[in-house]
């Protein structure tokens, strides 16, 4: 979809947020956790989230520090796909 509307002026964003504080788990009636410590304050993952789409970034990661790693893992990715065309079945599928 990117791509079918760039030239229309819409943007797309996927946030992949991770552990964030929120009062859900209060609603919930579940007891209090002490997460502080690994959950992102909301504010600062919207902020984050913002950030990101004025950056251009397609997906955006606030807590992940190391911007890199997605992108490598995405050529990993693509490198990779090539070796799934194969007409038969790895052979660890094998029946016996």
């Amino acid at each position: 979809m990117q791509k079918d509307l760039a030239d229309k002026g819409v943007r797309f964003q996927t946030v992949l947020p991770a552990a964030t504080a929120t009062n859900c788990r209060d609603v919930a009636g579940y007891a209090p956790q002490k997460t502080a410590e690994i959950n992102m304050q909301a504010a600062d993952l919207v902020d984050a989230a913002l950030a990101g789409l004025d950056q251009g970034e397609l997906v955006t990661i606030p807590g992940l520090h190391e911007g890199d790693a997605w992108t490598r893992r995405g050529q990993e990715r693509r490198d990779l796909a090539p070796k799934f065309r194969n007409p038969t079945p790895a052979a660890r599928y094998a029946v016996a």
